[in-house]
């Protein structure tokens, strides 16, 4: 059973890494750990995946060359 609705596009994408970075700090693991690719292991709920596309959307507003 799925816990969101993350695309196979997003969750290797901006909207991905935001996602999984809100569910590991909701988790209650350090901040640190975030540049260590294997820890981010913690499944994002749908709520992370909404706050990651509304998050992206904002970032690609201000700095286009995100996009």
């Amino acid at each position: 059973m799925a816990t969101n609705d993350l695309t196979e596009a997003e969750d290797f994408g901006h909207v991905g890494y935001l996602a999984k970075s809100l569910a590991h700090l909701r988790a209650g693991y350090p901040i640190g750990e975030l540049d260590v690719p294997l820890v981010l292991y913690v499944a994002p709920t749908q709520a992370d995946v909404d706050n990651a596309r509304h998050m992206a959307r904002i970032l690609v507003v201000r700095w286009p060359d995100l996009a």
